[in-house]
């Protein structure tokens, strides 16, 4: 369920990202970068994390749906 949850919370911003997905020199690293981008809300920030190629899979469509899989994600992990 988090995995596809995580999936599914970086929508709000429309812009698009138009590159592969970023690489991180760590686990820890990448992890970083999707909290991030779930904690402001970009599309793009998430899209980066990601990768264009994963919009279908973490993006809804529907905002308040996108805002309640963040607010899941980001809640499991401040739980820890």
């Amino acid at each position: 369920m988090i995995r596809s949850s995580v999936a599914l919370v970086l929508c709000l911003s429309a812009v698009p990202v138009l590159a592969d997905p970023a690489s991180y020199a760590s686990p820890q690293e990448a992890l970083d970068a999707m909290i991030a981008a779930l904690e402001s809300r970009d599309r793009a920030a998430g899209l980066v994390v990601f990768g264009p190629e994963a919009e279908d899979l973490i993006y809804t469509g529907d905002p308040e749906l996108d805002r309640t899989h963040r607010e899941t994600v980001l809640d499991a992990w401040g739980e820890g």
